[in-house]
């Protein structure tokens, strides 16, 4: 077996013509050569190092070993594929739905940025993208790391474009020429952090783009991975569009985008990837992909406010904190099964901090939540529909397109259903699942669910662990028994059941009845790092994290001032950091009387027991 890294071999003339090409290729004062001819010769067969002493396995084509694993082309089945420690780069499979040639991140680079001409791609792979790139009219420098690479490409898949030898983040920061596109497509698959990925590589290719330029990144992981979430924040630009290629947590090729100025795609239906969810922020929760699903068209059950737009089209508005909407727009079937939930009359307001068209006291937002940030365009509903289809991408509109924001000039609405721009989708073979009323949800809240309410914010601000988290099982189970069982999954509902959960997590007290110090540290992380204020957060659970911060400022006081030891202690400093930072008489009451006990205390930041307070 071959081991699995070494040193790449290759011969000092190949590597000074590498680096004599690299810097003609960011030389203005030169010529770029025309699309389709290489600018540096592949190099001579002694300067790859490639297994010949023994059979190759099965299936491979070319194997050699690079600088960063063993390099192999490989047959599998009507595909031929390039392989890094076994990971596939590239290969001559087209992607799920899309005819053979096309590549989504081509497809994405031209739809936000049509007029591009120039592209610096970092990563040659099999040439396929660099090659999909000049097909458009574009002069493309193309940089690669790895000799075999080039040479494979060349050799294997006819590639026969411009590609240099060498270290993309290198040539980046040296380079003195901007480009339209700065592509990204060098991640080999591993978890490892790549130096291409970091903040400030982003910033390298941030100042390699034009005044509209755009910096396009492809990797892969899951779409909720550390590593994948570092990325997104390292890109820096205020504008960024997130695409993936998989379903919900699976490993899957990802696409990033950013630029200085909006990023806009009028129409994405040919598109098989989907926009991230965190660029959308909306709760996985009420959008769950079915099993199976993928390209294109994904089977989808969404849930969210059920809408009739002003030109008679109907569609699900999903609840998120960013601006514009996300709407999936129902077929002919959906619109049959839906429209007879919607009152004639009904009101669809929205309400941002900027702009407000009507009062929602009618609709289903404080069960739902969404909106009330920026230029927000959720629009509220008196009806939350459950409803299963056939979804695909539509439009991607960026809000600030229509603003004048960025460096791009304001521009007419492209889609009169995302008239303050957001994220459009069409739902075929709509069917309805559920659906909740306004005057249904008032009935069931007033009638069962609030006196549970009551009497669990009671039990929790005197202390009674036990007896509260009872009272809030009996409220989920009377809302699914009077909403039905998809009821739970609505924010308003789920907000009372993360309580409940964090509660039970904190197990059973090593006394009976329970010390202050633990009655304290158990209503304490039950309710940190929520918020205390309504940000979309229903009032059943704003009412209940209001109770837990007061039986946690009473519990930790008894313990400060009463208890000994070292939970006394712990307790005063964590009293501190929840007294109110103001002079009223109760803070100063209880400052005084803790620094009496204990003298001067440093305030304890989180609950005592978690990792941060340790």
């Amino acid at each position: 077996m071959l081991p699995r890294r070494f040193p790449i071999m290759a011969s000092a003339s190949w590597l000074l013509a590498g680096l004599a090409c690299a810097a003609a290729a960011c030389d203005r004062s030169q010529t770029p050569p025309p699309v389709g001819t290489p600018t540096a010769s592949p190099p001579d067969r002694s300067s790859v190092a490639t297994s010949t002493s023994a059979p190759l396995p099965p299936g491979v084509i070319a194997q050699a070993i690079g600088r960063t694993g063993i390099v192999r082309v490989e047959q599998r089945g009507a595909s031929r594929v390039l392989t890094i420690d076994g990971i596939v780069q590239g290969g001559t499979a087209a992607h799920p739905g899309v005819e053979p040639g096309r590549d989504p991140l081509v497809d994405l680079a031209r739809m936000v940025r049509p007029g591009a001409r120039s592209a610096l791609l970092i990563g040659l792979g099999t040439g396929a993208t660099a090659t999909a790139l000049a097909r458009a009219g574009m002069q493309v420098e193309a940089v690669e790391l790895e000799p075999v690479i080039v040479d494979f490409a060349r050799r294997y898949f006819d590639y026969q474009g411009h590609a240099t030898v060498g270290d993309g983040l290198e040539l980046a920061r040296t380079c003195n020429r901007s480009f339209d596109l700065v592509i990204v497509d060098a991640f080999d698959g591993k978890e490892a952090p790549s130096p291409l990925a970091t903040p400030d590589a982003a910033s390298v290719f941030r100042g390699r783009r034009t005044p509209d330029g755009v910096l396009l990144i492809r990797t892969l992981g899951a779409p909720d991975s550390a590593r994948v979430t570092a990325q997104w924040s390292a890109l820096g630009d205020r504008f960024r569009l997130g695409f993936s290629s998989g379903i919900d947590q699976e490993r899957q090729n990802i696409v990033m985008i950013a630029s200085a100025a909006p990023l806009t795609i009028d129409d994405a239906t040919a598109i098989p990837m989907w926009p991230l969810g965190l660029s959308e922020g909306v709760s996985p929760s009420l959008r769950e992909a079915q099993p199976g699903s993928g390209g294109a068209e994904r089977e989808l059950v969404v849930t969210g406010y059920l809408v009739r737009d002003a030109s008679g089209a109907v569609f699900v508005e999903l609840p998120h904190l960013e601006m514009g909407g996300v709407r999936y727009v129902l077929d002919e079937t959906g619109v049959k099964e839906a429209s007879p939930l919607l009152p004639a009359a009904a009101k669809f307001p929205t309400q941002g901090d900027i702009r407000t068209d009507g009062d929602p006291a009618g609709t289903l937002r404080d069960v739902l939540g969404g909106g009330g940030v920026k230029r927000s365009d959720v629009r509220f509903s008196p009806v939350v529909a459950r409803i299963r289809g056939k979804a695909r991408l539509r439009a991607v509109i960026d809000p600030d397109a229509n603003m004048g924001m960025g460096r791009s000039s304001a521009r007419p609405a492209s889609n009169p259903l995302l008239p303050y721009g957001g994220v459009l989708y069409e739902l075929r073979d709509a069917h309805v699942l559920w659906s909740l009323r306004h005057s249904d949800w008032q009935a069931a809240h007033t009638r069962r669910l609030q006196p549970i309410v009551r009497r669990a914010a009671s039990a929790l601000t005197r202390g009674r662990i036990d007896e509260g988290v009872a009272e809030l099982k009996r409220y989920l189970q009377e809302a699914g028994a009077a909403l039905g069982e998809p009821a739970l999954r609505l924010p308003a509902i789920d907000d009372v059941g993360v309580l409940k959960n964090r509660l039970e997590a904190m197990g059973r007290p090593a006394s009976t009845p329970p010390g202050a110090a633990w009655t304290a540290r158990a209503c304490d992380t039950a309710v940190h790092g929520l918020p205390l204020f309504d940000d979309g957060t229903s009032i059943d659970a704003l009412k209940l994290r209001e109770s837990l911060v007061a039986c946690a400022s009473s519990f930790y006081e008894r313990s400060a001032l009463r208890e000994e030891g070292n939970d006394s202690a712990t307790s005063a400093r964590r009293l501190l950091a929840l007294v109110p930072d103001d002079d009223t008489a109760s803070s100063r009451r209880v400052r005084k009387a803790v620094r009496e006990r204990h003298g001067e205390l440093t305030p304890l930041q989180e609950p005592p027991g978690t990792a941060a307070a340790r």
